[in-house]
């Protein structure tokens, strides 16, 4: 078990620039000779924890059109004020398109991935009165991330996540 240690000026300095820098507490107690523990009661007590506050709807609009001028997650986390991984997971859940990750020059070029056979339908085993006109009962987004291949449930929980933020 490691001595407590007081957390010296240095060390707050540190803690500040590679949590402004979006590293991990893991990464950032390795860094500093601590335990991710510590480092995160840290952050709360001198205000750097990160962000758990509900996303706003101006939230999603900038992520959307940050996302549309190809920002990197660098800069969006800056923009929004959270961790890139809160941006990616969020990301997920809107069913958004993520930005492409640097790579350097240096590295060989990444095939393309193969295109997927079109899947065939089954037949609808609803009569013809049991069926959902999904434009009229459903939101009309559920029906867009419906048709872009979302299943029905991702489709409603991505819906519901950006109605509910």
């Amino acid at each position: 078990m490691r001595a407590r240690r007081t957390w010296t000026a240095e060390e707050d300095a540190q803690l500040r620039a590679l949590s402004e820098a979006g590293h991990r507490s893991d990464f950032i107690a390795r860094r500093l000779d601590r335990t991710a523990r510590a480092v995160n009661q840290r952050r709360i007590a001198i205000g750097l924890a990160e962000s758990h506050a509900r996303w706003t709807r101006e939230d999603i609009a900038t992520l959307r059109d940050g996302l549309s001028r190809g920002s990197s997650l660098a800069a969006l986390s800056r923009a929004l004020g959270r961790p890139e991984s809160v941006i990616v997971r969020r990301c997920r859940l809107l069913a958004l398109r993520l930005p492409a990750r640097s790579v350097p020059a240096t590295a060989a070029p990444v095939p393309p991935a193969p295109v997927p056979a079109p899947r065939t339908v089954a037949a609808d085993p609803w009569p013809p009165h049991a069926r959902f006109d999904i434009e009229s009962k459903y939101h009309p987004r559920i029906a867009e991330l419906i048709a872009r291949g979302l299943s029905s449930a991702d489709a409603a929980r991505a819906a519901w996540a950006e109605d509910h933020p």
